[in-house]
């Protein structure tokens, strides 16, 4: 009797529990419905209840649909969380991610701290500390730096087109954005390590480096919303397991974190030639801490893994984005070719090596206005860019958002805002960064004020100049060079949307362009 008195106690006391977790369920369920500040913000039901709804749409690698339809459907404001809303908005830009405006970014980038590096500028949210980690390395990014280094770029570039002949000749396709991604990972090898990695002379993701970047950046932006974040994979009971079962880290960040610890100690044993021309890593180990002393290897690991994990992806998919649309509009692609054509023809002879320089490329207007039409329809990171609301609170499009919500941005989404863009703003048209045809110099000025393909602010992305002149290289050099299509005309690529935006299946024919 006295046991199944003490089971009907137990019996009770779970009863018990239960009641109290559904009813503390509920009331959080009631106040996020009804009594939430953001209640008024439209947005999917689910949303308004748990981060789930968000976390399950960025699993599913469709976010650039999602995003797009969320805005058409509810407007310029929509609540994707029951703390967070996604803005389309002139004003929301500015006033959030604007210079000055001391919005912060939010503790969701926590998820970046990556074992064993140091924090990179990229994801601290500590506005003295981001200023001084960007400064001590602002110099490496520098367009005057970068140009200096265009002949590296260009031996890479070299390696690729002697390739990519290779293939024209035979009539074999290609997937064009591997290839980019080979150049792009080549590329930054050489301007931040010395040499290149080795993907376009082995055709191959050398060491599974790609693949275990890519795993990363999916696992982590995904895991930014789920408690504990990374933690998950970084604690003492996962690192063991996976030394168990297959030898290493289950970490998949930590292979590349491995072969970029490897570098920075091959070049501090072995510094090499002192005549030979410095390279971003040497700037990295000659780097300083705040309080004077000497980079220290976790701080040096942390701009090695920025260069190399996250400048390569933001190029090769730039490269792709405006490629597609060449292709796709056959017009233009010729339009390209007979500018550059014509600047071969201004700044030659040149033998079959060479390029034209960027600086000639640059100035190139309509060569410009594609890339940029090519990547304001397709930035490289099109997920939700969170900052903390300003400490006062903002309206946006008659919502009212107070200081302890979230607003976030999707580059993909305000790239495409009409009132900005115009009503065609969904569409590839160049010519709205020419001017004529009703567009004015103010006009294209605004435009680009409130463009976010590199994202905005003091925040923009340091390695914009470098992507810019590869991408500009890249396709003065392929229209050039190629008659291209694609492969399958009905469905020309797939995209798959994980922080970075990448088109998979975009498989190119290319012809040797008779000269």
């Amino acid at each position: 009797m006295h046991e199944l008195h003490l089971y009907k106690i137990s019996l009770n006391n779970i009863g018990a529990c239960v009641l109290l977790s559904a009813s503390f369920l509920l009331s959080v369920i009631f106040f996020r419905i009804f009594l939430h500040p953001l209640r008024g913000v439209p947005g999917p039901f689910i949303a308004r209840i748990t981060e789930i709804w968000r976390t399950y749409r960025y699993y599913n690698y469709d976010w650039h649909k999602d995003i797009l339809d969320l805005h058409r459907r509810y407007g310029p404001v929509v609540r994707v969380s029951p703390n967070e809303v996604s803005i389309v908005s002139r004003k929301g830009l500015v006033e959030v991610y604007g210079h000055g405006k001391g919005t912060l970014k939010t503790s969701w980038y926590d998820v970046w701290d990556i074992s064993g590096m140091n924090p990179s500028f990229f994801f601290v949210q500590n506005p003295r500390q981001h200023s001084f980690l960007r400064k001590r390395v602002a110099g490496v990014y520098s367009m005057t730096a970068l140009l200096s280094l265009e002949k590296n770029i260009e031996s890479i570039s070299q390696s690729l087109w002697t390739k990519l002949d290779q293939f024209a000749q035979t009539g074999r396709h290609i997937n064009l954005h591997t290839w980019a991604t080979y150049f792009a990972f080549d590329v930054v090898g050489k301007v931040a390590l010395g040499q290149p990695i080795g993907f376009i002379e082995e055709s191959r993701d050398v060491m599974g480096l790609i693949s275990s970047i890519h795993t990363g950046f999916r696992l982590m932006s995904i895991f930014g919303y789920i408690p504990g974040q990374m933690f998950w994979f970084n604690n003492p009971v996962m690192r063991g397991l996976g030394r168990l079962i297959n030898g290493t880290y289950v970490s998949p960040y930590d292979h590349f974190t491995e072969w970029s610890l490897q570098q920075i100690n091959n070049r501090i044993q072995n510094p090499g030639d002192k005549d030979r021309s410095p390279d971003m890593l040497d700037h990295f180990i000659s780097m300083k801490e705040p309080d004077g002393s000497s980079a220290t290897i976790e701080s040096v690991l942390g701009e090695v893994g920025n260069i190399i994990g996250a400048g390569a992806d933001t190029t090769s998919i730039g490269i792709a984005a405006v490629i597609a649309q060449l292709i796709s509009h056959k017009d233009h692609y010729y339009r390209v070719r007979d500018e550059v054509d014509k600047a071969y023809q201004d700044h030659g002879p040149l033998n079959e090596s060479e390029e034209l320089p960027f600086k000639v490329l640059e100035k190139l207007p309509y060569l410009g206005a594609c890339i940029k039409e090519a990547l304001r329809l397709h930035p490289s990171i099109l997920w939700q860019l969170p900052r903390e609301a300003p400490k006062q609170g903002i309206d946006i499009s008659g919502y009212y958002i107070p200081p302890s919500a979230t607003i976030s941005m999707s580059p993909l989404a305000q790239n495409r805002d009409k009132d900005t863009f115009g009503p065609d703003a969904n569409n590839f048209n160049p010519t709205r960064w020419t001017v004529g045809n009703g567009n004015s110099e103010a006009k294209i000025r605004d435009m680009d004020k409130h463009l976010a393909t590199f994202g905005y602010g003091g925040r923009v992305c340091a390695g914009r100049n470098l992507a810019m002149i590869e991408i500009t290289k890249f396709v003065a050099e392929f229209t050039r060079r190629y008659e291209a299509d694609y492969v399958n005309k009905e469905q020309p690529l797939r995209l798959k949307s994980q922080w970075f935006s990448y088109q998979s299946d975009m498989l190119v024919r290319l012809v040797p362009r008779k000269k």
